[in-house]
């Protein structure tokens, strides 16, 4: 083969390159079009994001001014980065955690105009609390509201509800700020992945119902009950109480156990993993039909807790006795499966020093 073959075929060899390269760049421009991103954005948001990265570790070494400049550039440097409403808010709650209100409002309001929901709805959670503590109230007011109203579903809903009470306990208006603090912890988000909703076992369920037509039951003498089923067995109806100042907002609760009970005491008997069921009749519906049922169902997992504690299995011990009894504690309900005693097997270690003699 010839210098001048050798030539062509490396023409050739670039000129397939090239064309593989074209191929895959407008994939990647097909692609982002189709989810509605700019050209180019993916790099932007990863050297955004590395941006975002190195002033999160300033702040950690307490090099605040560096994280500061850091997080300002991103804005600057990638200007239509979605990462940039993520510098805005970490830069704001920096601000938050020194108590430079002002500009962690000025930061904060910049997340306004992101898409994510999550983002916003913690932005004006955030702004809330600096109206809040610079005795702002009505304002603290006015911007907690926007996230109850518009994003019930948030993380930030239940804190906003909590300092909606400050407020109006500031303010000496103690039945308002009584049912904002009725309100806190009630909202819960939908879990996004699909997946079964999640309880601890052993501690009390709380059910919210919200019905309109529940305060005229109420007024007529009707029952408001859900029933509570556990899937090993127990069933449970439990009676609806009204919650807060939105009007039909009502909640119920209901103490469940592995402990022996009898069905209709009001208390629940479960085993570890059950699934929990609420049903609740819908008298009447919004188009107009009677008695439908409505479902929710949860599932029962356990956070196990292992330790060495008295002979009473009730403190925890730091030290135990040489030539004395040990006494281990494993609380696991995700192990509570039967209705006979059930066993587990633990596996303990002793690590010491071996002194030789000289």
């Amino acid at each position: 083969m010839n210098l001048f073959q050798r030539n062509i075929q490396l023409f050739v060899l670039i000129l397939l390159l090239a064309s593989a390269a074209s191929t895959v760049e407008a994939q990647l421009l097909r692609r982002e079009e189709s989810t509605g991103r700019r050209p180019g954005s993916s790099r932007e948001e990863l050297n955004a994001q590395s941006v975002i990265d190195s002033a999160v570790e300033a702040f950690s070494v307490g090099q605040d001014d560096r994280g500061i400049k850091a997080l300002r550039q991103v804005a600057k440097q990638y200007p239509d980065a979605r990462a940039r409403f993520r510098a805005w808010l970490l830069l704001g709650e920096h601000f938050v955690a020194r108590r430079n209100y002002e500009d962690a409002i000025v930061e904060l309001k910049k997340v306004y105009t992101s898409e994510d929901d999550a983002q916003v709805s913690l932005a004006l959670c955030k702004v809330g609390i600096c109206h809040y503590e610079m005795n702002a109230y009505d304002q603290a007011v006015a911007s907690l509201r926007q996230v109850i109203n518009k994003y019930p579903g948030s993380a930030a809903t239940n804190d906003a509800y909590y300092y909606i009470g400050m407020c109006h306990y500031h303010r000496k208006r103690w039945g308002k700020a009584l049912q904002a603090f009725e309100l806190v912890g009630t909202s819960v988000a939908d879990r996004e992945d699909g997946g079964d909703e999640l309880a601890e076992a052993g501690r009390r369920l709380f059910i919210r119902v919200r019905d309109k037509d529940l305060p005229v039951l109420e007024d007529l003498g009707g029952d408001l009950l859900v029933t509570v089923a556990a899937e090993s067995g127990d069933k449970e109806q439990i009676p609806l109480e009204a919650v807060g100042g939105e009007e039909g907002d009502f909640v119920a609760s209901v103490r469940a156990t592995t402990e022996s009970s009898e069905q209709g005491d009001g208390v629940l008997r479960i085993r570890g993993s059950d699934k929990v069921t609420v049903t609740y009749s819908d008298e009447n519906t919004e188009a107009g039909e009677a008695a439908i049922r409505r479902l929710a169902e949860v599932r029962l997992v356990s956070t196990a807790g292992l330790g060495i504690t008295d002979g009473a299995y009730r403190q925890r011990i730091a030290a135990v006795a040489i030539e004395q009894p040990v006494f281990i504690r494993l609380k696991d309900l995700d192990l509570d499966t039967t209705i006979q005693r059930d066993e587990v097997r633990v596996k303990l270690l002793s690590r010491y020093k071996v002194i030789k003699e000289e």
